[in-house]
């Protein structure tokens, strides 16, 4: 080729490179997104995205993306351009960075109504999103001979971008575009666990948890906030899939959903992901008894509970622990792991406790006789002498009330002094 020829495609891809980055610039501010849209910028962002040089595809879908998010009206013309196919078209083929402002874009048209989310479904962009949360694969970068290639960029710093690539942000948008989707209606929520969003999630939340995968990865300051933001939007996806019908709830605990957000209980150090996870537990553990005892099972009351009356805890997160223990408490027949909180159970909680033991006990004989032998009737009897609450008074008198009154005697509080006064009484 010429030089000649060879300059004038140069030439032309410097321009609208250029271009590019400059629509992507100005719609960085609100005031420029009705101008543009007036003057016709999708329309011709639309062909960029499918240009043959990576960068200009990727700022193109940045633009694309900002201008979608402004208003519902914008990401309406996003569909009707017909972005969205070719958008699914490229994740699979394109790099990172590509798949990150793709899914960055399907985000900002899902989030704004349930239509407009069910358009992003119609392009099949959920088997795509899969894709990108699923390449959250530290293996990958060993199999992939990363290593060597940082190495080499070290000698080179310029080179270092073109090599070192986090994976994070493609997972943190895929995972919050996803949410976006599953929390408009119960049949969006549908097509993502079909498309296999349920398994991909949970993968996302092991795999994202913990001071140690903190560590693993020497994230800086900033990436762990990007960390903790992608995990947190995993957590909220989950529980919007939940929380919809009993099905897809009980999908999520099959698929092993319910460990990870209990590590997010126990490990995450920001409050905000602790009150994700609860919410996400109060959402699976609410439909039936046997959701509740998925959860029972897991020891996690024991979490919200400690997690409600930590004086450290923020009022988001107390408030989400508190509503999900309620949720959970009422549906949950697994009574023994009622009964380990009733040393520390405040009023409040205290009240759901009790009253589920008077709604459980009556039907079963079995439960009845391992209250006692556990040790549970004494101790409600010993909160009988303190509590103040009439209403718990009524529900602990109900328990009584199954019982003998010689059984109910033996387990209360003085009776043994009782006796003694008799004994003394007929000497």
């Amino acid at each position: 080729m010429s030089r000649t020829i060879s300059q004038v495609f140069e030439e032309f891809q410097r321009a609208r490179s250029h271009f590019v980055q400059t629509l992507a610039d100005l719609t960085q501010r609100p005031q420029n997104i009705d101008g543009l849209r007036a003057a016709g910028a999708l329309r011709l962002l639309r062909p960029l995205l499918l240009d043959s040089v990576p960068g200009i595809q990727q700022t193109a879908a940045v633009a694309v993306g900002r201008l979608a998010g402004h208003s519902e009206e914008a990401a309406r013309e996003c569909v009707n351009e017909e972005i969205l196919p070719h958008l699914v078209a490229s994740v699979a083929e394109q790099n990172r960075f590509y798949r990150r402002s793709a899914a960055f874009v399907m985000r900002s048209i899902a989030k704004h109504s349930a239509e407009l989310a069910q358009a992003v479904v119609d392009s099949g962009a959920l088997a795509a999103l899969s894709q990108c949360l699923e390449a959250f694969d530290p293996q990958a970068v060993v199999e992939a001979e990363a290593l060597p290639k940082t190495l080499h960029c070290l000698k080179d710093p310029d080179d270092l971008v073109r090599y070192v690539d986090n994976p994070l942000p493609i997972a943190k948008n895929a995972a919050t575009c996803v949410r976006e989707i599953v929390k408009h209606t119960p049949q969006l929520a549908v097509f993502a666990a079909n498309a296999g969003a349920i398994e991909a999630l949970i993968h996302l939340i092991q795999e994202t948890t913990g001071a140690t995968r903190y560590g693993y990865y020497n994230l800086c300051y900033l990436q762990l906030c990007i960390f903790l933001v992608m995990t947190v939007a995993g957590i909220l996806a989950l529980g919007y899939i939940g929380a919809f019908t009993e099905t897809l709830a009980l999908a999520i605990i099959v698929q092993k959903g319910i460990p990870p957000l209990k590590n997010a209980l126990e490990t995450e150090t920001e409050d905000h992901a602790k009150a994700a996870a609860a919410w996400a537990v109060g959402q699976l553990g609410r439909h039936t008894p046997d959701h509740a005892m998925a959860v029972a099972e897991a020891d996690i009351l024991r979490l919200l509970l400690s997690a409600f009356l930590a004086s450290e805890s923020s009022d988001e997160l107390k408030a989400k622990a508190k509503r999900a223990l309620k949720n959970i408490i009422q549906m949950c027949t697994h009574l023994q792991a009622l009964e380990t909180l009733l040393g520390e159970a405040p009023p409040s909680i205290l009240k759901c406790i009790v009253q589920q033991f008077a709604k459980v006990l009556p039907n079963d004989p079995k439960a009845r006789r391992a209250f006692v032998q556990t040790g549970a009737l004494e101790t409600l009897l010993k909160i009988r002498e303190t509590e103040a609450a009439s209403e718990v008074l009524d529900y602990i008198q109900s328990v009584c009330n199954l019982y003998p009154p010689e059984v109910v005697n033996y387990y209360s509080p003085g009776y043994s002094a009782i006796l003694i006064e008799k004994i003394d009484a007929q000497a």
